[in-house]
């Protein structure tokens, strides 16, 4: 017979449960309400996770602040350089402590500035001399044309000199270094003058790690870099693009565009807007990319593609910084701010520029040394490209009908 227990004062004895065990029945309710709340959090950020968030800046359980997106990337950067090719190229027995190599004539954007340095130092490294740290001349504020009007500035104008000369003094410990011409004007010392030219041989002569790795001596001001990465952090964090604060190589999901129409490039007969415009056009329709990031230093031609890319969202890096970056980025001359496009159009997921800048060429370059290394560097030279392409990759793509003067002879 069934029957229910009774307490002392006749009712069933669930209903004076003593407490302890009526505080265990409420927890197990509580954790199965707190368990179905749980499940119900994971299905939701598995299902709107991939859209919303990503592990480089706002991930939804592991968020990073842009100070540590920007510290932590430029981190990656610098340590982004293997010094073991250029040491070897430095051991031979050459060298002559009594001539030092000055690099003439550093002038013009960027991609002029890097190589003439570049091609400066090899010579002076493979003839055993010494070197004066260059100066750069600086092009002229009223006219784009004019590279040499306004005198001359210290290497910090583009490039670190701190890491150049560590990063030198580690890897080619024979090579004297003087920061100055007078402080080089000393008894004995003769200066040899080097007149310095860019694109004049295959840089895959030389050993392929020392070619990919040789322009790392050169690296930007470390300002250049924090107001890049400041604009990357916006990007990931208002258009999603997926940049990676750990890993260089790591796909992003914009296309970068070099659309070169100042009046520098207009005078000189490059490419017009109508026949860059076009082709990018045509070659982002292409591709799946929504998000346009575009490096121009001509607001006109800014406007005029931003109406005809409809379809697309069109971004420049002064929509990207706040206002404490474009401060910073207003300080800076033309040829300056052009170093914080080369940053971002580095990590595009894809970039295209045009035949007849150097700027487009090194930024190809860059991105083939980081994707690819050594086997991409110096991979197949003798390849052929479709009419109307003057080089491609798997990662870039230079628009025009002759890439002979750059192809093969810019290091990245």
């Amino acid at each position: 017979m069934f029957f229910i227990s009774q307490s002392r004062n006749g009712l069933p004895r669930w209903a004076h449960v003593p407490p302890s065990i009526k505080q265990r029945r409420e927890s197990i309710w509580y954790r199965i309400v707190i368990s179905i709340a749980f499940f119900i959090a994971v299905f939701i950020v598995a299902i709107l996770g991939p859209f919303r968030f990503h592990t480089s800046n706002a991930l939804f359980h592991d968020p990073i602040s842009e100070e540590e997106f920007i510290s932590t990337l430029y981190q990656a950067t610098i340590d982004d350089f293997n010094p073991a090719p250029i040491s070897t190229y430095c051991a031979h027995e050459n060298w002559n402590t009594s001539v030092v190599i000055n690099c003439d004539r550093i002038f013009g954007g960027i991609g002029n500035t890097r190589q003439r340095i570049l091609t400066c130092l090899r010579h002076g490294m493979k003839s055993g001399m010494g070197l004066i740290i260059p100066k750069i001349e600086l092009r002229s504020k009223d006219d784009l044309a004019v590279l040499e009007s306004d005198g001359d500035s210290p290497l910090e104008y583009s490039f670190n000199r701190e890491i150049l000369i560590d990063r030198l003094n580690s890897s080619c410990p024979k090579m004297t270094i003087y920061n100055t011409i007078e402080a080089a004007s000393l008894p004995g010392i003769e200066i040899y003058h080097f007149p310095t030219q860019i694109g004049r041989m295959s840089i895959c002569e030389d050993d392929a790690g020392f070619a990919t790795n040789f322009g790392s001596l050169l690296m930007f001001p470390e300002h250049i870099y924090h107001l890049a990465f400041q604009a990357l952090y916006t990007m990931n964090t208002q258009h999603q693009v997926t940049a990676s604060a750990t890993n260089l190589s790591s796909p992003t999901n914009y296309m970068g565009l070099h659309l070169r129409t100042s009046s520098d490039a207009t005078q000189a007969g490059w490419s017009s807007f109508e026949k860059q415009s076009e082709q990018y056009l045509r070659l982002a329709s292409s591709l799946p990319y929504s998000l346009i990031y575009l490096a121009s230093g001509n607001g006109t031609s800014i406007s005029q593609f931003r109406e005809e890319a409809k379809n697309m969202t069109v971004v420049v890096k002064e929509d990207l910084l706040p206002e404490n970056g474009l401060e910073k980025l207003r300080s800076l001359t033309w040829d300056q701010a052009a170093l914080v496009d080369y940053l971002i159009l580095r990590q595009a997921g894809f970039f295209a520029g045009l035949t007849e800048s150097s700027f487009s060429w090194n930024v190809a370059g860059a991105r083939t040394a980081i994707k690819a290394g050594v086997e991409g560097v110096c991979g197949n030279q003798e390849a052929t490209f479709a009419e109307g392409v003057a080089w491609q990759d798997e990662w870039s793509l230079i628009i025009g009908d002759n890439g002979n003067e750059f192809k093969g002879r810019l290091w990245p």
